[in-house]
């Protein structure tokens, strides 16, 4: 049977998503924000006793070590990320969330309880010169990076809303995050990083 074609799922940001420079103007923006659209996700959680069968499957098939700390693993255009004992986040560049998920289901639903979501989450990459010291301005954490080094993950507050963060490699010199939030909490989310990041200048791609 011919597979129909998806419907392109709207952003949680379209209302309010203006791409260009916003805030200072003069000099190179401090910080830089992308919307990943082109990215599956689904949530993995390991079936009571499973894990460790899982974590070996998942090997086998990825190369990939499933991590059992806050950590993110990925190779290609896939990636597991830890968010609690036992569950990961996987996501996949440029494949179709229901599809990337049924893929899983398929391989893994004997070990895993896995549910895509895709367009439940809103993930935004950020970098840029300014980028820690917009986001200190609503994380508790400390994100020097002698400290939540590339590939250190965690669920955290962030502007009182709840958010994944992950560190990711530097893009050029300069710091790159990941975040995850929540499709309902993403406009409010956004209205904290566009006015965190004006004083240095936000440069929206």
């Amino acid at each position: 049977m011919a597979d129909a074609a998806s419907p392109q799922a709207r952003s949680a940001l379209a209302d309010v998503w203006h791409h260009g420079r916003q805030g200072r103007t003069d000099g190179m923006a401090g910080v830089r924000v992308v919307e990943r659209s082109d990215v599956a996700v689904a949530s993995i959680a390991a079936r009571k006793g499973q894990a460790a069968a899982l974590a070996t499957k998942i090997e086998a098939r990825t190369g990939l070590v499933l991590p059992v700390t806050p950590r993110l693993v990925a190779a290609d255009h896939l990636s597991f990320t830890w968010t609690a004992p036992g569950q990961w986040v996987a996501m996949a560049d440029g494949e179709e969330g229901m599809a990337f998920a049924d893929e899983l289901v398929a391989d893994l639903g004997s070990l895993a309880a896995i549910t895509d979501q895709t367009d439940g989450r809103t993930i935004l990459r950020l970098s840029g010169t300014h980028v820690r010291e917009m986001l200190a301005k609503g994380c508790m954490l400390d994100l020097h990076d002698t400290v939540f080094k590339v590939g250190d993950t965690a669920v955290t507050p962030i502007a009182l809303i709840t958010a994944q963060i992950t560190r990711l490699g530097d893009e050029g010199s300069v710091a790159a995050f990941e975040l995850a939030v929540m499709r309902s909490f993403t406009q409010s989310f956004w209205h904290f990083i566009e006015v965190s990041s004006a004083e240095f200048g936000l440069d929206v791609s």
